[in-house]
Parts: C-alpha cells; structure tokens; sequence
C-alpha cells in the first residue's frame, strides 16, 4: 500500500449538540456499519496465522484478531505514529497485531501497548519477538492493565470508528464498534491521569466516526485538540472505494 502525502488542518469546527438527528445520516451510519461487517466475516474465516508485509517488514496475524489484510488503517498508522512520537515513553491502546507498537519501538519508543483480546495479546507479542523489539504488552479493557502511577508522553488509540452497539463478549468487533462512542470517551476521560505533563492523546480515527462529536468532548474534558494528519485511503486493499483517515492531538493543557 502506498502511503499518501498528508493534508494538515488546525482546530476543524466543532458540531453543533443541539442540531436534530438526521434520517440521512443514521442511514448511512448503518450502511457503513453494515459493510464493516462484512470485512470482520471474512477475518473470521481465517483458521491459520498468516504473514502480511507492511512498510518493508512482515507482521504475522493470527486469527481472531483485527487484520491488516482486510483493514488498510493499520498500515496507515504504522508509517504515520511513529514520526510523531519519536524516541517518547508510548502507550498503544488496543494493539491488534501489535504492528504500530513495532515501528515505534523501531523508531525508539519505549513502548507498552495493551488490548482487551487474549489472542491480540499473544499476536503482539510474537510480533515483537519477530522484530526482534521490547515491547511491554499488558492485557485488559482499556487502562486494567496499567498501573495507576504509570504515564506516558502519548497514549494513541485506532479506536473503534462505527458509533453502533456490538456484543460485549466479542472482542473481535469491539475493535471496530463502539455505541454512541462510549468507550472512547471513557478512553479520552482516563488517559488524563495517565499522560505526563504536556503529553497528548493521539486518537486514531476515520470516516465513520463521530470526529467532531469526539473532540467537543475532548475540549470540554481539558484537551486542546488539533488535526494532525487527514488523509484519503482506500478502505481495503484493493478496493477503490477510499475513506478518510485521520491522527487527532488531543493535549492536555
């Protein structure tokens, strides 16, 4: 996948809380959720671990864990996160693979990642060990796994983008759905106490997300908020339909 040149935007407008729900909207949110899907039907046909290449590396995928072969946000990320985080001390929210906390250990982070799925836990850490990196993979929903005096200069998360309820038990799709964004915004609400001083959230985002909904929330949580990277994507590789991706700075003040 070729990774395209970023647009940058400061401070994009915020949505209006008092503006009527839209029949438009809710109709496209379920026909995007609809399509994704689709996408984690066919990850769950996958019985094998499996390699993909991604920026001049392999990283293995095991099944039941969101996939890069399916989902392109990932290798996205990977080229995109660790130019911004440098050589810091870096959380990864939700590893998956583990693929952005292996190009940022490359790059020198030090970092820690953490995911709700055993499986996604185990693939992390064989992806390090393939890299041959440190990483210090923790499991557990959001923070359980932290420490509560650990802190971090960034804590970025490719949150679930789709707005719309999944079963609780199936942490394959809670990789990607999250009702009425609940869960990142508990993730906005507790990484405070987890950020060192002037350290930044950066969320990972998309299309389907309620972004300006998000960084309301951000706003009013203490964070100053700026888009970093926005960028158009093809979804899935492949695929010519191509969808926005986007890195949001959320910095507390």
């Amino acid at each position: 996948m070729e990774i395209p040149k970023s647009t940058r935007n400061q401070n994009p407008s915020n949505s209006n809380n008092d503006q009527e729900l839209d029949p438009n909207a809710l109709t496209e949110q379920t026909e995007n959720a609809n399509a994704t899907m689709e996408v984690y039907n066919r990850i769950r046909q996958e019985t094998k671990p499996y390699k993909v290449s991604m920026l001049g590396r392999e990283i293995i995928v095991y099944p039941g864990v969101f996939s890069p072969k399916y989902f392109t946000d990932t290798e996205y990320f990977a080229d995109r996160i660790p130019k911004i985080v440098g050589q810091s001390k870096f959380l990864e929210m939700g590893s998956g693979t583990g693929a952005v906390s292996v190009f940022c250990s490359l790059n020198g982070a030090e970092t820690t990642s953490t995911d709700i799925n055993p499986k996604a836990v185990e693939n992390t850490k064989e992806n390090a060990r393939l890299n041959n990196v440190q990483i210090d993979v923790r499991s557990g929903n959001l923070f359980e796994g932290i420490g509560e005096d650990e802190k971090f200069d960034f804590i970025f998360w490719n949150h679930p983008w789709n707005p719309v309820p999944a079963p609780e038990n199936d942490v394959l799709l809670l990789a990607g759905f999250d009702e009425d964004h609940k869960a990142t915004k508990k993730f906005i609400q507790e990484s405070k106490k987890h950020l060192k001083p002037n350290g930044s959230i950066l969320l990972g985002t998309g299309g389907f997300a309620k972004v300006d909904e998000l960084e309301q929330f951000a706003q009013e949580q203490g964070y100053e908020t700026s888009l970093l990277h926005k960028d158009q994507v093809p979804i899935e590789p492949g695929n010519p339909v191509v969808i926005d991706y986007m890195v949001y700075e959320y910095k507390l003040k």
